[in-house]
């Protein structure tokens, strides 16, 4: 196992990566966390929350801009059916894509009960624009993410308070990234987590804010760290992506449509015409933290005939990480079928 951990488990890791090959089975990517090792030590902490049901809840968050001052945010949390608090449990973080209904998690909340994780919903903020949750992936007043002119701005409130607004907006303005360290220490706190297996899973405007999360983490040495990021369909805009040295040993499992024009594989221009980096330019700068030897190889999966997957690629010298980008024949959203 490229991760050690020592448990017979860890050697059906791949077999559940590739599991994501067949559409009915997507969600199986939770074996992700499962394999990460049985639950750990014993801690004895369950909270208040009855075990294998979705319960939306909410708090007062207070934003690093004093300006946007104190504010509701939401989310959304899974224990395990039969979970009693007595062992720590991975946890899973899913983030919703933009103008994205904020339940649109597919089976992960069936697969917390089956597989043993915690899973949790944060949602986004939709200010000023009811309906259109979003991320905020730092890009709002930066006009080089966008060809100004031919996009539809989204200047949302807390971005009008800030004085972020531009031509290129489309996300809001609150910190976001504030809002999950925040929110995964108050869990902390209430509940029985294993921080060492932390997964994070986005879509999208989702997937976007993934990356710009788990960097702000490690660079401000903030509540947590990612075991392992999984991004769906979403890249860096064209002048922002951020790779710290500090991500070393964060595995990253991309998943792609080949012919998304919203968020292109390849990177360039977008059909509404933003400006994206691409995905496998992302993927090397994770191999270079990680001091990857070689390239990205072709490996096999099951699914390799299905319609749907087009091919996997690793880099395979890499002795401490899972660096993986998985191509599909579709396009933008795909895997919500």
């Amino acid at each position: 196992s490229h991760f050690g951990f020592g448990h017979p488990r860890s050697r059906c890791f791949f077999f559940c990566l590739v599991m994501m090959g067949a559409n009915r089975k997507l969600a199986r990517l939770t074996c992700f966390l499962f394999v990460l090792g049985a639950f750990g030590q014993t801690c004895g902490a369950a909270g208040g929350l009855k075990p294998g049901h979705v319960w939306e809840r909410s708090f007062n968050q207070t934003d690093s801009d004093e300006r946007l001052g104190t504010y509701q945010r939401n989310y959304h949390v899974q224990l395990p059916r039969g979970y009693d608090g007595s062992k720590k449990l991975p946890l899973m973080l899913y983030f919703h894509g933009w103008c994205d209904t904020t339940t649109s998690w597919g089976k992960f909340p069936q697969q917390s009960n089956d597989e043993g994780y915690m899973f949790v919903a944060p949602v986004g903020m939709a200010d000023g624009f009811p309906g259109y949750v979003s991320w905020n992936v730092q890009a709002s007043g930066d006009d080089d993410v966008c060809i100004p002119g031919l996009t539809t701005p989204y200047n949302y409130t807390s971005c009008a308070v800030v004085k972020k607004e531009g031509p290129c907006n489309c996300y809001t303005c609150y910190d976001d990234v504030k809002f999950i360290s925040d929110l995964v220490s108050a869990l902390q706190d209430e509940f029985c987590i294993d921080t060492d297996r932390i997964v994070g899973v986005g879509a999208s405007n989702g997937a976007m804010f993934l990356h710009t999360l788990s960097a702000r983490l490690v660079q401000e040495n903030l509540s947590f760290r990612f075991k392992a990021i999984v991004p769906f369909y979403g890249a860096f805009f064209e002048t922002l992506q951020s790779v710290p040295p500090q991500l070393q040993g964060v595995s990253v499992f991309a998943h792609h449509g080949d012919h998304d024009v919203t968020i292109p594989p390849l990177g360039g221009l977008s059909y509404d015409h933003y400006k994206y980096i691409a995905v496998d330019s992302t993927l090397a700068a994770h191999a270079g933290v990680n001091e990857c030897v070689g390239n990205l190889t072709a490996i096999a999966t099951p699914f390799d005939e299905s319609q749907d997957m087009s091919g996997c690629y690793e880099y395979v010298g890499c002795t401490s990480v899972r660096l993986v980008h998985c191509h599909f024949n579709t396009g933008h959203g795909f895997w919500y079928s």
